[in-house]
């Protein structure tokens, strides 16, 4: 496993820690901790690999390991590897890539279906942690604890992949922590869903042949922002909803007299 270059590379060490010190003789704690949290993204920013920690609706959230994909020169890789060997290709792109460091940027971070969630208690902005190590695969595991989830280290397919592979562990009683206690600061998280069934007002869907990164999150994520909206509550008529591959060229042999159709 890669190691952070930790030999001696200031030309004046004694000089910069006197000069640190002063920077934060006069500062109060919360001054302090703002300080301490700045340098640490300065870090993080002259690394290149710092994550936002988000719950993810295909890789169950955006770790340390799933964030290599950032590495690819474009976002091809969304119509090619959302299908469920995204895991495997997870772990290579790291061992590509052999980066030496992880920082996991958590000040803000998202619950529930991440960024694309309509719901404002889905975006955490009050969270205000960071955490980092050179093993990718412990990273992601502290995270899940972090995150306040059962058997860290076991929820997300690429972090059991990456520990099977060699890339490191992912059980939490071999991990060093250094720093706050995760009881501290740990805050239980909502799991991702494509649940589509039942879920809205007056909305009826038939799944065909779908996945979750493909028809399921995206038919999840748009009714969603409809239902957030009011717009469901507005339907006169009740709406169908037949998704996956198989219907994209389909007409209902029986269509509803009550309703609408969208395939």
């Amino acid at each position: 496993m890669s190691r952070l270059d930790l030999s001696p590379r200031l030309g004046a060490p004694d000089a910069f820690l006197a000069a640190l010190m002063e920077s934060l003789r006069d500062l109060d704690e919360a001054q302090a901790r703002a300080f301490t949290a700045r340098l640490i993204l300065l870090l993080a920013n002259q690394v290149g690999d710092a994550e936002a920690l988000k719950v993810h609706v295909h890789t169950v959230f955006t770790g340390a390991l799933k964030l290599q994909f950032g590495n690819l020169p474009n976002y091809d890789w969304m119509v090619r590897c959302h299908h469920d060997n995204i895991f495997q290709k997870i772990v290579n792109l790291t061992r590509a890539a052999n980066p030496k460091w992880f920082v996991m940027d958590s000040l803000y971070a998202c619950q529930g279906n991440g960024p694309f969630s309509p719901y404002s208690e889905d975006l955490i902005k009050d969270w205000n942690t960071i955490c980092g190590g050179p093993d990718p695969v412990a990273v992601d595991t502290v995270c899940e604890a972090l995150m306040d989830w059962d058997y860290p280290g076991t929820n997300a397919p690429a972090t059991v992949l990456g520990a099977a592979e060699g890339l490191g562990t992912n059980r939490l009683d071999e991990i060093e922590i250094a720093g706050v206690p995760l009881n501290q600061v740990k805050r239980r998280f909502k799991r991702s869903s494509t649940v589509l069934q039942g879920q809205y007002p007056n909305v009826n869907i038939v799944m065909g042949s779908d996945c979750d990164a493909g028809c399921k999150a995206i038919v999840r994520i748009q009714f969603d922002q409809l239902q957030a909206d009011g717009t469901l509550e507005t339907l006169k008529r009740p709406l169908y909803v037949f998704a996956g591959e198989q219907f994209e060229n389909f007409q209902p042999v029986v269509k509803p007299s009550d309703g609408d159709v969208i395939e």
